[in-house]
Order: structure tokens, then C-alpha cells, then sequence
């Protein structure tokens, strides 16, 4: 990836970009919604967040003194489910798993809405 010209990332076909980000959930009002914002990125944007992903820098979450959650897309054909290992090691890390794609809150905001209400509403009463 880190080889890959950022200007090619504009050539990939929209439905290369809906298979990878939306999955099943793929709907033609998010297709759109997903052709616009790409069209609006840099390049050099969509590379450094494509390697982010893909290999994100290593953090002590342990350490980190606030509660996480972590909405585990269990259709993420871009993630594995092995990126999301560090997370749940963290002690104060909820991992809850949701049926969807990578673009989860896009495509099922409905199941993931009341995970976090549920978060914040225990985290502000704690």
C-alpha cells in the first residue's frame, strides 16, 4: 500500500470502493453519498487513512484512563477481526459486535444508535 501511488486510489471503480466499505448494506443513496465524499478527498487523504487502518500505530489502551467502546462490524470485509485484538485486551474496552459492514454507522446507524446512548448514558452517570 505504501508503494501505491495516492492518485490511484481515484481510479478505483465505485463498485471496487462499495464492495470493500459497504458490503450487502450498499444502498444507491449511500453509493452516492460514498461517490461524493470520495471525489472530495485528496488523494494523499484517502492513502493515510487506507494505512491506518490497515496497520494502525500501536497504543497502550490499557493506559488509557476513559472508558472504550468498540462497534465490532461483523461483515468488515476491511478490517479483520484480529485489528481489533488491542482493543479488547483493554480492560475498560466494550466490545459489542453489530451485523454490518466497515462504513457500520453509515449503513445500520439504527442497531448501532442505542449501543452507544447506552455507552454515554452509563459512562455520564458513572
Amino acid at each position: 500500500m505504501r508503494s501505491v501511488p495516492a492518485l490511484a486510489l481515484h481510479a478505483v471503480p465505485s463498485a471496487v470502493w462499495s464492495y470493500w466499505l459497504l458490503g450487502a448494506w450498499a444502498t444507491p443513496v449511500i453509493q452516492l453519498a460514498q461517490r461524493r465524499a470520495l471525489r472530495h478527498s485528496l488523494p494523499a487523504v484517502l492513502k493515510h487513512r487506507a494505512l491506518q487502518a490497515l496497520r494502525p500505530p500501536p497504543l497502550n489502551l490499557a493506559a488509557l484512563p476513559v472508558p472504550l467502546l468498540a462497534l465490532h462490524a461483523t461483515q468488515d470485509r476491511l478490517i479483520p477481526a484480529s485489528g481489533q485484538a488491542s482493543l479488547a485486551a483493554a480492560p475498560q474496552c466494550e466490545v459489542v459486535h453489530i451485523d454490518g459492514p466497515y462504513m457500520l454507522l453509515q449503513t445500520v446507524a439504527d442497531a448501532c444508535a442505542p449501543v452507544v446512548t447506552r455507552f454515554v448514558e452509563r459512562c455520564t452517570t458513572a
